[in-house]
């Protein structure tokens, strides 16, 4: 299992890298490519866009040539089409985005005909590593998804919590420790999100615990689930994923453990045939760093799903 972020990023350069496409890549977006390219994390990038201003940026940050292709494109939706086209002929193995609309992005990547739609919705989910716990801990969805039950039903969450529950294996948690989170863990009429979590917590899961309604502190720390006397629950005080009820809950705890906490994150956006990365303009170069050795990681555990199953992955 991946212990801390180190360890993950150890884990990714044991892959041998994956190849990469780059759709509109910024500055931003080609330094931190070509410094995974130098970390052996990604073997391969096309940078598709404006070829003009893509091989300037390519120039300043001496990435590796030899292992990058240019493809040029006279518009953001020529741009999406061109790099769908990379994942659909096995060229590359995850699509980052780059100074592109994300609506755009989207719009083209979750094309029923010619993008790159799966079985699930996409969701963001982010793993984090905070001072003071000695483990990494996975919070979903901080940034997709306005509710995690979209229908108003307990089975409207399964894809935010299988998306999630596959990131957790692809870095080594065999049996994920899920908590949906809470006020309490008192379910109540008048907040109907916490009967539909505990709902899900009585249903059964294949190699993973789920436990819900959770508070925050009684998910993650022992000394809590211990004061509410809920040592016989299997999730309390150690939870491995945070599910949270809606983006508002979500986007508050993700900021706070990096603005208050300290804490360091990798993002990863399953959904889709192939990893998504989407990075936001307050990511730093390190986040950045971290979030493509997520995907990579991510995109192997893809890849060996599909060589047993004989299938493409319903990610």
């Amino acid at each position: 299992m991946v212990a801390l972020m180190e360890s993950l990023v150890k884990e990714a350069k044991n892959t041998g890298g994956a190849p990469l496409a780059v759709i509109c890549p910024d500055n931003k977006a080609v330094s931190a490519v070509s410094g995974a390219m130098a970390e052996g994390i990604v073997n391969r990038v096309y940078l598709v866009g404006d070829a003009v201003k893509i091989s300037s940026l390519a120039k300043l940050s001496e990435i590796d040539s030899s292992r990058c292709e240019i493809l040029d494109a006279g518009s953001e939706e020529e741009a999406c089409l061109s790099g769908i086209r990379l994942v659909k002929h096995n060229d590359a193995r995850m699509v980052m985005k780059g100074e592109i609309n994300t609506a755009v992005f989207l719009k083209s990547v979750l094309d029923k005909n010619d993008g790159l739609p799966s079985s699930r919705r996409l969701s963001l989910v982010c793993i984090f590593e905070i001072p003071g716990l000695d483990r990494l801990v996975i919070l979903t969805d901080p940034g997709i998804n306005p509710r995690l039950f979209s229908a108003g039903t307990p089975e409207s969450g399964f894809d935010v919590i299988h998306n999630a529950l596959d990131v957790a294996r692809s870095i080594g948690m065999e049996v994920p420790r899920v908590a949906i989170l809470g006020a309490n863990e008192i379910p109540s009429a008048s907040v109907p999100s916490s009967l539909h979590a505990q709902a899900l917590s009585r249903m059964p899961w294949d190699k993973a615990l789920v436990s819900g309604p959770l508070s925050y502190d009684i998910a993650l720390y022992p000394q809590f689930a211990r004061k509410k006397g809920m040592d016989d629950d299997p999730v309390a005080g150690q939870a491995d994923i945070l599910i949270a009820p809606d983006i508002v809950s979500g986007n508050v705890i993700y900021k706070s453990w990096i603005a208050t906490c300290g804490g360091t994150v990798a993002n990863v956006v399953p959904g889709a045939q192939v990893p998504l990365i989407i990075s936001s303009r307050s990511d730093t170069d390190r986040s950045k760093f971290l979030t493509i050795c997520s995907s990579v990681l991510f995109s192997r555990y893809m890849k060996r799903n599909e060589n047993e199953s004989g299938e493409k992955t319903p990610i």
